[in-house]
Order: C-alpha cells, then sequence, then structure tokens
C-alpha cells in the first residue's frame, strides 16, 4: 500500500501547486497617438534674374535673400526687375517643417544651351537658413508660413542670347 500513499502525496503536491496563489503584478500604462494636418506647399511666385549682357566669357548674378540682386559678375549690363521664388505652405501649428531642394537646376535657353542656379537658400519670417539647399521653419498659430527662395545664376563662357526657363523642385516636410 506505499505505492497509492506516495500517488496520493504525489497529486496533493501537484493540485496545492496550481492552486497556490501566483505573486504577479500589474500595472497601467497611458498610450498617446498626435496626428498632423497634411503638409501643403504650393508656388507663389516666380524667381527672376533680369535681363543681362553678356559678352561670351560667362558671368555669375547673385540675388539676396529679399530677390534683389547683390552682385552681377562678368556681364558689361545688368537690369530688368529681380525677384525671389516665393511659396506658401500650411502644417501643424508649433511643428517643425523641413524646407529642401534636391540640389543645382538649370534654365533651358530658347536658343539653346543653359545656365545653372545654385547657391540655394530659403527665407523669410521664422525660417532657419542650415545650408545652401536646406532650410527649417516653424509652423506659427495660423497654420500657413510663407517663405522665399533666392540663388545664383551661372552662365558659362560661349552662354547664348535668349530667353531662359525651367522648372525646379521644393520639398517641404515635417522634420
Amino acid at each position: 500500500m506505499l505505492r497509492p500513499v506516495s500517488l496520493l502525496i504525489a497529486t496533493v503536491a501537484a493540485v496545492a501547486a496550481i492552486a497556490a496563489p501566483a505573486h504577479a503584478a500589474g500595472s497601467s500604462a497611458a498610450g498617446k497617438a498626435k496626428i498632423l494636418a497634411p503638409v501643403t506647399v504650393a508656388a507663389t511666385g516666380e524667381m527672376s534674374f533680369g535681363t543681362f549682357v553678356t559678352d561670351g566669357s560667362g558671368g555669375i548674378i547673385d540675388l539676396d535673400t529679399d530677390g534683389n540682386r547683390a552682385s552681377c559678375m562678368g556681364f558689361s549690363v545688368c537690369t530688368g526687375t529681380t525677384s525671389a521664388a516665393t511659396f506658401s505652405a500650411t502644417g501643424t501649428a508649433g511643428q517643425t517643417l523641413h524646407i529642401s531642394s534636391p540640389g543645382n537646376f538649370f534654365l533651358n535657353g530658347s536658343n539653346g544651351g543653359s545656365v545653372e542656379i545654385g547657391n540655394v537658400q530659403f527665407n523669410g519670417n521664422g525660417v532657419t537658413v542650415q545650408s545652401y539647399f536646406h532650410s527649417n521653419a516653424v509652423v506659427p498659430a495660423s497654420g500657413t508660413i510663407d517663405f522665399r527662395m533666392t540663388g545664383s545664376l551661372w552662365a558659362n563662357p560661349g552662354t547664348i542670347n535668349g530667353d531662359y526657363v525651367g522648372t525646379f523642385t521644393v520639398n517641404v516636410d515635417y522634420q
């Protein structure tokens, strides 16, 4: 009869182990999420470097942060109206936006050839320049921020006369 007693003790021990209170602990944590309004950006004005005369040796025109001609080097005449490209972006107030352009771009001539645009900077009220092609801006309470894009035009030696036009991309994303 020793075997049934051993079996009974083993069964009682197993039931006691299962029925014993577990010493578990629990805790609660909060969860949260913030949904931001989609970012939009629209061009509201074009960049213009004005009119210039070249003797074929090339030159550079720089626009200042307001779109005014800051310098005209290598051209015999620089005249006409200049302007920065202007944009309007929307987003969630208080959030930081990153404004960027992929790099230099070209304006193509009506008679062939091209001129290069580089040294691009974004500026405006509340815009902080990070480097060429990159700036940050905090969206104001209105949800809309307006900014300008300026840069430099480089005409290589041998650039021919004509009207030069082109398009470029400006990206705006939450940082």
